[in-house]
């Protein structure tokens, strides 16, 4: 979800697709832990199909490949891999860092401030 000002991207949850090719929704109040390769949870889900609302993104299907200007400079990049954060004592997830590609090289930047 997106926040005005200089706020980070907060993560709402996670879009899951079942083996039925059912996608639905995974709240971050549920994820315990995320690891290479799997995201650990608590609770039961409902299997309700997703559906998007209007002031939510979902990150790798409309923001990865995507050019947006950096803040800083104003030169045009393209988004490459987002990554996410828990804060401390929080149960809030948001997005920290975006790595970016300048032109032909891959360049991680200091935090998600790349304007689409």
């Amino acid at each position: 979800m997106l926040r005005v000002g200089r706020r980070p991207p907060r993560v709402l949850g996670l879009v899951v697709e079942l083996s039925t090719r059912r996608r639905i929704f995974l709240p971050m109040t549920r994820v315990t832990g995320v690891e290479s390769g799997q995201v650990i949870t608590t609770g039961v889900l409902n299997v309700r199909r997703f559906e998007q609302r209007p002031t939510e993104r979902l990150v790798f299907g409309e923001l990865l490949d995507r050019r947006v200007r950096l803040v800083e400079s104003g030169e045009e990049v393209t988004v490459l891999d987002l990554s996410v954060q828990q804060l401390p004592a929080r149960r809030d997830w948001e997005i920290d860092r975006v790595f970016v590609r300048r032109g032909r090289r891959a360049v991680p930047s200091a935090g998600p401030r790349a304007r689409p």
